[in-house]
């Protein structure tokens, strides 16, 4: 790719009557600005996909760019409202990334330990390949800690997505079955699922649903129930049957329990058996 060209500007006006001055740099696929004054140092952007036939240019840029300045003061003017709330959410997005950090550390002191084992070469790779599999979807986690991934929720007073239990294609091999492990939380916050959310999947023997602490089906309607249904599930025996699998997974769990808190719930969805492939 050749490179990019920004544009770049510094506006002054008014907006609601109050004067504004701010940095807006574009070029034919992003926009951002950042305040001068007020709210100095805020900052919004917007993009536009590559695919996708439209562009930002000097017929337009200006009108774009306050627009983000719109949105800042409006967020802004949101925030001044609701410090408590916004507070209290913080504060929690910083327990979840203390979680999330204990539990990386921990896995990375394992891998550094895999590194260094007289095992075979294939052993220490798969280790190694499930080790940072984990670390990954833990991270993911702390990145939706971050305020920009939930602030839009907040603003409109709704949370992330509802969520809920979702059938899945079993595997074609009717000795095995697909098993998702759903997790509600006990308390929802701004950018949470608001129900159910899958934190795991699983391929693993039927005759092993006991001994993995699968039990009875309870009621629930799927958009198409021949292919799932839905048990409640012995977590501790589940991490058990884990460990002797996938240990490294444990902390995957860990995590989606201590965020989850008090008053959590859990569910499996399970693949049924069925004669045709779908």
């Amino acid at each position: 790719m050749s490179e990019i060209i920004w544009n770049e500007h510094i506006v002054e006006g008014t907006l609601n009557g109050e004067k504004v001055r701010f940095k807006c740099k574009y070029w034919s696929k992003d926009i951002y600005v950042e305040m001068i004054e007020p709210y100095q140092g805020e900052n919004e952007s917007l993009h536009i996909m590559y695919m996708v036939p439209r562009k930002y240019d000097e017929t337009n840029w200006e009108s774009r760019a306050w627009g983000l300045v719109k949105k800042i003061f409006e967020r802004k003017n949101w925030e001044s409202k609701n410090s408590d709330s916004i507070r209290e959410r913080i504060e929690e997005g910083n327990r979840r990334m203390e979680i999330v950090a204990k539990h990386v550390k921990v896995l990375r002191d394992a891998l550094h330990g895999v590194r260094k084992e007289q095992v075979s070469r294939k052993t220490k790779e798969q280790r190694i390949k499930e080790i940072k599999r984990n670390i990954r979807e833990i991270e993911m986690i702390a990145f939706d800690e971050k305020e920009r991934c939930w602030i839009y929720d907040a603003m409109h007073k709704k949370i992330s997505w509802k969520g809920g239990l979702d059938w899945w294609k079993p595997p074609q091999d009717k000795s095995k079955i697909r098993v998702d492990i759903y997790l509600k939380q006990g308390k929802v916050y701004w950018g949470d699922v608001e129900t159910w959310r899958r934190v795991y999947k699983i391929i693993m023997d039927r005759d092993d649903k006991a001994v993995a602490g699968i039990g009875d089906e309870f009621q629930h309607d799927f958009s198409c129930n021949d292919y799932s249904t839905a048990n409640h599930i012995d977590m501790d025996k589940f991490k058990v049957y884990l460990e002797n699998i996938y240990p490294f997974d444990i902390h995957t769990f860990d995590v989606w329990e201590e965020i989850g808190g008090n008053g959590s719930q859990w569910a499996a969805v399970v693949s049924k058996s069925v004669g045709v492939d779908v």
